[in-house]
This record gives C-alpha cells, structure tokens and sequence, in this order.
C-alpha cells in the first residue's frame, strides 16, 4: 500500500510551513550567501526545499512519492521559485552522480531512512564548510495533554490501531549519531511553536500522514472526518485549538579548516 498517494494534496494544503526563525538562523549561523547547491533529502511538497532555495545556486529535492513531488512543483511554480530540480528516488540509493554540497537536510523525514547508510553518505557529500540540517518536531497534537488531543488519539486509535501511548519516545538525538562522524561541530536548538486550528485544518492534517491516510481509513473515510468533528466540537463549541510544541533542530559543519 502507498500510504502517500492520497495524502500529498493535503500535505500542500494543511501542512503548516516552518518558522521563519529557522531559516534567519540558518542564513546567519551557516553564512549561506546565494552560492553553493543545496539537497534536501525526504523533501515532500517542498515545505523546506522552496524557502531555502533561494539561498542557494541550485537546489535539489528528492522524495520517493511521485505525488508529493508534483505538489512541490506546483508550489514552486506559484511561488516564482525556479532553483529546484525535483527528483523522485530512494535517497539512500544515492551515488556520486550529484557531487557535493554546501548543505544537505532532512526535515521530519531521516526517522523514514536507515540512518547507517543516509549519515556517511551525507559526511561524504558535503564539501569543506558544508552543513547538514536535521529537522524534527518533538511529536504530534494528538501526543499532547490537552482535551482535544487526547480526544484525537482516541479516535485514531479506534479507526487505525495505533496507540500513542505506546509511541511516545523522546525525540531521536541526531547529535549523538553525529557525532560519530569527524564534523568540527555540532550544535542545537529548540524553537517554541504555537499553532492554532480550526476543526478541518485537524482533519486535513491528519490526512496528510501515514497512519491516517485515505488509503489507510479506505471506505471509513468519511466516517472518521465525522466522528473527529463530533468529537472536537464536544471539547470547543468554537471550534478552536492551540497546539504548543517544539521543533528541534541538529546542525553539524564538516570541515578540515576553520571554516565552520
């Protein structure tokens, strides 16, 4: 089953864009002036891709869903963004073809990929004073304490089978793996965000991954939509919520000089 097929017209639409705290970081802390290629690596509609590429001399963006890439095109398209080559493939069949690059990322995709083979692929395809970016948020609404998202658990329990209670991990530390390889720097943050949302932006979303795509809920579709409706508006008339949550990010510099 491709769980993606269906989920990419709404990963476009309902899938918020990332602050624009991040991108001021990496343009200071990373030095990224308009030169250098850019790859990122499970890119999706492009939600990364689009907004860094115009800080770069080219941009790539791979992603195993043909339809995720057709959506990130169109994006582009409307956007005026002509830097990015879109590439359907498996990125950790990758060779030498592409050369290296001045920075390589991976936004809430590297925990899709055999991190053996994905992290000294990545060593090897920056070049002296390249960076790798890995992205990640702390977890889903639906892990959150608040009514609403415990109430969206449920539901995605009873339609899916999966339990979050079971899946709440800390987040991956990317640092450590990292640190496996000889970079001349590692460092971290945490960004403080705060979404709100309406009862379909929810419904959107939730279409949008992999546990709770068309393919997955099949002829229950409209039957889930339902229910979430039903069951948020039990917990906000307004229909109303607010999701406080953090995006990590893990940025490493190889270099054999001071360039980092």
């Amino acid at each position: 089953m491709n769980r993606f097929k269906s989920a990419a017209k709404y990963y476009s639409r309902y899938r918020p864009g990332y602050p624009e705290q991040l991108f001021e970081m990496l343009l200071e802390g990373c030095g990224l002036d308009g030169s250098g290629r850019l790859l990122d690596i499970g890119c999706g509609t492009g939600l990364l891709t689009i907004p860094l590429s115009k800080y770069f001399e080219q941009a790539i963006g791979i992603d195993l869903s043909k339809e995720m890439l057709e959506e990130g095109a169109i994006a582009a398209n409307r956007e005026g963004c002509d830097k990015v080559e879109w590439m359907e493939g498996n990125a950790e069949t990758l060779g030498d073809q592409f050369g290296k690059f001045k920075m390589i990322t991976a936004g809430g995709s590297m925990h899709w990929m055999n991190t053996e083979v994905m992290l000294p692929w990545i060593y090897d395809h920056l070049i002296d004073g390249g960076y790798v970016v890995l992205i990640g948020e702390r977890g889903g609404f639906w892990l959150g304490q608040e009514q609403w998202c415990k109430e969206l658990a449920r539901i995605i329990e009873k339609y899916t089978g999966k339990i979050f209670s079971e899946c709440k991990k800390p987040l991956l530390l990317w640092q450590d793996m990292l640190a496996s390889y000889p970079y001349r720097s590692i460092k971290s943050k945490l960004i403080d965000i705060k979404r709100a949302w309406n009862t379909e932006d929810i419904i959107g979303f939730l279409l949008s991954t992999s546990f709770c795509s068309e393919e997955v809920l099949d002829d229950r579709c409209e039957e889930f939509k339902q229910e979430v409706r039903d069951g948020l508006l039990k917990v906000s008339a307004k229909g109303e919520f607010y999701e406080l949550n953090k995006l990590s990010i893990v940025i490493a510099c190889k270099s054999e000089s001071e360039k980092c």
